[in-house]
């Protein structure tokens, strides 16, 4: 409850310096916290009611600010962060607090969502490149054997690899007007490589 009066037992500064700052409630649970840590990276916290740590906001050293949300057990489940070179990153972590969702633009500004395994390898990658969609699927090892992209011209592209990395099939179609007729799912062309 915020008072209005400063009693006798309370100071008033203009400054406070300190090497760490907790904001704690009436039966004494810290609920807040503000510190630099010896690396140089300052961070604030605020906590549950049972004195669980559920937000983390900080600027690393290099003054890259980052943004942690964590479940009632502690376990971060979501970050936010803005690289040094002006890129965001979400990520979104399971209850292990393995990283399994990531959103991302890239440096050159491509838009990119991943979908990562148990092991946090990504599986499945969406991209945007150059306003051109691509999606590409991984096997258990990181490599790609599925792969679709739409190419500027708006044809599209289907190819798959083996495990060795190697093309085993691929097709294109050519992108085209739509034609006017109800027997036909589409008026794309598919023709194998």
């Amino acid at each position: 409850m915020a008072k209005n009066k400063v009693t006798a037992d309370e100071i008033v500064a203009k400054r406070v310096v300190t090497e760490e700052l907790l904001l704690v409630d009436p039966s004494g649970v810290t609920r807040a916290s503000m510190f630099v840590d010896p690396e140089g990276q300052v961070t604030q916290a605020l906590f549950d009611r049972s004195g669980q740590q559920r937000t983390k906001l900080m600027l690393s050293a290099e003054g890259d600010p980052i943004l942690r949300l964590a479940d009632k057990q502690g376990c971060s489940r979501a970050q936010l962060y803005l690289k040094s070179d002006g890129t965001p990153r979400l990520g979104l972590a399971d209850a292990q607090g393995r990283l399994r969702v990531k959103m991302f633009l890239s440096s050159d500004g491509t838009p990119c969502l991943a979908l990562a395994d148990e092991e946090q390898r990504p599986q499945l990658v969406l991209a945007l490149a150059h306003d051109t969609p691509g999606i590409v699927v991984r096997d258990s090892r990181g490599n790609p054997c599925v792969q679709l992209v739409i190419q500027e011209d708006g044809a599209g592209r289907l190819t798959l690899t083996d495990a060795a990395g190697e093309t085993v099939w691929a097709s294109s179609c050519a992108a085209g007007p739509a034609e006017d007729s109800t027997d036909k799912p589409s008026s794309l062309s598919w023709g194998g490589d």
